[in-house]
């Protein structure tokens, strides 16, 4: 099952269209080496990293990359009072 974050990503990311053929240890290749100080594609590159062990079943290292995509930027969502 592919999540949601790698679905938003192959829109974004061309090389994280590997993760779409199942070549995950290939997506983590190409996600770890790209780099972005967006604050939003950057964390999605590293939970898309994240997706792609959670395939491979390694879910340790799919949570530490989740903990650290999260961590990456702290959004203040607002939101109008009624």
């Amino acid at each position: 099952m592919v999540l949601l974050s790698v679905r938003i990503c192959l829109n974004i990311m061309p090389e994280s269209v590997t993760l779409k053929k199942g070549e995950y240890e290939k997506a983590i290749d190409y996600l770890e080496d790209f780099s972005s100080n967006d604050q939003i594609i950057g964390p999605m590159a590293t939970m898309a990293i994240g997706d792609a062990y959670m395939e491979l079943k390694q879910t340790d290292k799919a949570i530490d990359y989740y903990l650290e995509g999260a961590d990456k930027k702290k959004m203040n969502l607002q939101h109008p009072s009624f």
